[in-house]
Protein backbone atom coordinates (compact mmCIF):
# COMPACT_ATOMS: atom_id res chain seq x y z
CA UNK A 1 0.00 0.00 0.00
CA UNK A 2 2.69 2.31 0.71
CA UNK A 3 3.75 2.13 -2.93
CA UNK A 4 0.22 3.09 -4.33
CA UNK A 5 0.19 5.59 -1.98
CA UNK A 6 3.74 7.02 -3.22
CA UNK A 7 2.85 7.02 -6.56
CA UNK A 8 -1.16 8.43 -6.04
CA UNK A 9 0.19 11.10 -3.83
CA UNK A 10 1.82 13.35 -6.68
CA UNK A 11 0.01 12.04 -9.51
CA UNK A 12 -3.44 13.16 -8.62
CA UNK A 13 -2.73 16.81 -8.15
CA UNK A 14 -0.47 16.98 -11.33
CA UNK A 15 -3.19 15.51 -13.18
CA UNK A 16 -6.05 17.84 -12.18
CA UNK A 17 -3.56 20.35 -12.28
CA UNK A 18 -2.73 19.54 -15.83
CA UNK A 19 -6.27 19.24 -16.82
CA UNK A 20 -7.79 22.98 -15.08
CA UNK A 21 -4.28 24.41 -16.41
CA UNK A 22 -5.02 23.06 -20.25
CA UNK A 23 -9.11 23.86 -20.08
CA UNK A 24 -8.17 27.92 -18.86
CA UNK A 25 -5.36 28.39 -21.31
CA UNK A 26 -7.48 27.01 -24.12
CA UNK A 27 -10.52 29.40 -23.17
CA UNK A 28 -8.25 31.96 -22.42
CA UNK A 29 -5.66 32.02 -24.88
CA UNK A 30 -5.93 29.64 -27.99
CA UNK A 31 -9.84 29.58 -28.66
CA UNK A 32 -10.10 33.67 -28.92
CA UNK A 33 -6.67 33.60 -30.42
CA UNK A 34 -7.93 31.14 -33.41
CA UNK A 35 -11.00 32.94 -33.97
CA UNK A 36 -8.83 36.49 -34.29
CA UNK A 37 -6.46 35.18 -36.47
CA UNK A 38 -8.64 33.33 -38.68
CA UNK A 39 -10.55 36.01 -39.13
CA UNK A 40 -7.66 38.82 -39.69
CA UNK A 41 -6.85 36.40 -42.73
CA UNK A 42 -10.22 37.55 -44.31
CA UNK A 43 -11.10 33.79 -44.85
CA UNK A 44 -14.67 33.51 -46.16
CA UNK A 45 -15.73 30.81 -43.92
CA UNK A 46 -13.15 32.00 -41.13
CA UNK A 47 -15.54 30.92 -38.06
CA UNK A 48 -16.54 27.66 -39.24
CA UNK A 49 -12.79 26.76 -39.80
CA UNK A 50 -12.49 28.21 -36.01
CA UNK A 51 -15.37 26.54 -35.37
CA UNK A 52 -14.40 23.31 -36.47
CA UNK A 53 -10.83 23.78 -34.77
CA UNK A 54 -12.26 24.73 -31.34
CA UNK A 55 -14.90 21.90 -31.35
CA UNK A 56 -11.96 19.10 -31.62
CA UNK A 57 -9.73 20.67 -28.55
CA UNK A 58 -12.61 21.35 -26.84
CA UNK A 59 -13.71 17.33 -27.39
CA UNK A 60 -10.23 16.48 -25.93
CA UNK A 61 -10.36 18.91 -23.12
CA UNK A 62 -13.90 17.67 -21.87
CA UNK A 63 -12.98 13.84 -22.28
CA UNK A 64 -9.87 14.38 -20.09
CA UNK A 65 -12.02 16.39 -17.97
CA UNK A 66 -14.55 13.39 -17.55
CA UNK A 67 -11.34 10.79 -17.53
CA UNK A 68 -9.53 12.43 -15.03
CA UNK A 69 -12.76 12.69 -12.82
CA UNK A 70 -14.09 9.74 -12.56
CA UNK A 71 -9.63 8.33 -12.18
CA UNK A 72 -9.31 11.01 -9.43
CA UNK A 73 -12.83 9.83 -7.70
CA UNK A 74 -11.79 5.99 -7.72
CA UNK A 75 -8.42 6.96 -6.20
CA UNK A 76 -10.01 9.39 -4.01
CA UNK A 77 -10.93 6.51 -1.55
CA UNK A 78 -7.34 4.80 -1.46
CA UNK A 79 -5.69 8.58 -1.15
CA UNK A 80 -7.91 10.00 1.43
CA UNK A 81 -8.35 7.05 3.77
CA UNK A 82 -6.35 9.08 6.58
CA UNK A 83 -8.43 12.88 6.13
CA UNK A 84 -12.12 13.84 7.81
CA UNK A 85 -14.72 12.81 6.70
CA UNK A 86 -15.86 16.12 6.05
CA UNK A 87 -13.02 16.22 3.71
CA UNK A 88 -13.30 13.56 2.17
CA UNK A 89 -16.62 14.11 1.39
CA UNK A 90 -15.64 17.71 -0.20
CA UNK A 91 -13.46 16.24 -2.62
CA UNK A 92 -15.26 13.26 -3.94
CA UNK A 93 -18.23 15.54 -4.61
CA UNK A 94 -16.12 17.82 -6.27
CA UNK A 95 -14.92 15.03 -8.38
CA UNK A 96 -17.90 13.97 -8.78
CA UNK A 97 -19.42 17.28 -9.93
CA UNK A 98 -16.11 17.91 -12.07
CA UNK A 99 -16.98 14.46 -13.67
CA UNK A 100 -20.50 14.75 -14.55
CA UNK A 101 -20.18 18.41 -15.73
CA UNK A 102 -17.56 17.32 -18.37
CA UNK A 103 -19.53 14.34 -19.71
CA UNK A 104 -22.66 16.65 -19.82
CA UNK A 105 -20.28 19.39 -21.97
CA UNK A 106 -18.87 16.90 -24.38
CA UNK A 107 -21.66 14.61 -24.73
CA UNK A 108 -24.69 17.07 -24.33
CA UNK A 109 -24.30 20.33 -24.89
CA UNK A 110 -21.07 19.60 -28.04
CA UNK A 111 -23.27 17.13 -29.05
CA UNK A 112 -26.29 19.61 -29.13
CA UNK A 113 -24.56 22.08 -31.11
CA UNK A 114 -22.89 20.13 -33.71
CA UNK A 115 -26.27 19.33 -35.02
CA UNK A 116 -27.13 22.53 -34.94
CA UNK A 117 -24.38 23.30 -36.84
CA UNK A 118 -25.00 20.27 -39.64
CA UNK A 119 -28.81 21.35 -39.48
CA UNK A 120 -27.71 24.83 -41.40
CA UNK A 121 -28.28 25.06 -44.92
CA UNK A 122 -25.13 26.77 -45.19
CA UNK A 123 -21.95 27.48 -43.66
CA UNK A 124 -22.24 29.77 -40.76
CA UNK A 125 -20.08 32.34 -42.01
CA UNK A 126 -22.98 32.74 -45.60
CA UNK A 127 -25.75 32.76 -43.26
CA UNK A 128 -27.37 36.26 -42.72
CA UNK A 129 -27.94 37.66 -39.34
CA UNK A 130 -31.60 38.56 -40.61
CA UNK A 131 -31.77 34.61 -41.36
CA UNK A 132 -34.32 32.10 -38.95
CA UNK A 133 -31.37 29.72 -37.87
CA UNK A 134 -29.42 32.27 -36.76
CA UNK A 135 -31.92 32.73 -33.92
CA UNK A 136 -31.50 29.26 -33.06
CA UNK A 137 -27.43 29.38 -32.96
CA UNK A 138 -27.39 32.96 -31.70
CA UNK A 139 -24.17 34.68 -30.69
CA UNK A 140 -21.97 32.14 -33.05
CA UNK A 141 -22.96 33.51 -36.16
CA UNK A 142 -22.37 37.33 -35.15
CA UNK A 143 -18.56 37.87 -34.66
CA UNK A 144 -17.62 40.02 -31.31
Amino acid sequence: MKILDAILTPLRPLLLGLWLGAAIFFGAAVAPNLFGVLRAANLANANELAGTIVTRLLAIINRGGFEIGLFLLVTAYFASKYESRLARFAEMSSLAILAILTGVSHWVISARMLAIRASLSAPIDQIASSDESSLIVGITIRPP
